[in-house]
């Protein structure tokens, strides 16, 4: 098992991982339809 420390920073690091390819995500979607 994990201690919570780890789990949290997992989860952290997890979750700045999907913001920034959600907003690089959208940014291409936008600049690929102008």
């Amino acid at each position: 098992m994990r201690t919570v420390k780890e789990l949290r920073l997992a989860g952290l690091f997890a979750y700045l991982a999907a913001l920034v390819l959600g907003l690089l995500f959208s940014y291409l979607l936008h600049s690929l339809l102008g």
